[in-house]
C-alpha cells in the first residue's frame, strides 16, 4: 500500500491558485501536471470555498420542504 501524501498550506494554496487561473486548461490537466490527485486538489478548492459550482447544490423541492 502507498503512503499517503501530505502537502503543506502553501503547496496547497499554490495549486489552487494554479486552478482559479488557468485559462483554458482543465482542472485535470492542471492537476496531471502538478502531479497531484484530482480528488484532493478538488477538496482543497471546496475547503476555500472558491469553487461553488463543485459544491452540492439544494434542488428547490428540498429547499421548499425545509422551510416547511
Amino acid at each position: 500500500m502507498r503512503e499517503r501524501q501530505k502537502y503543506s498550506k502553501e503547496f496547497k494554496a499554490a495549486i489552487v491558485s494554479k486552478i482559479m487561473n488557468r485559462g483554458d486548461s482543465t482542472v485535470e490537466e492542471v492537476c496531471e501536471a502538478e502531479g497531484v490527485n484530482f480528488r484532493s486538489a478538488s477538496n482543497w478548492l471546496l475547503v476555500r470555498g472558491s469553487a461553488p459550482e463543485m459544491k452540492k447544490k439544494t434542488s428547490s423541492r428540498n429547499a421548499v420542504a425545509k422551510k416547511s
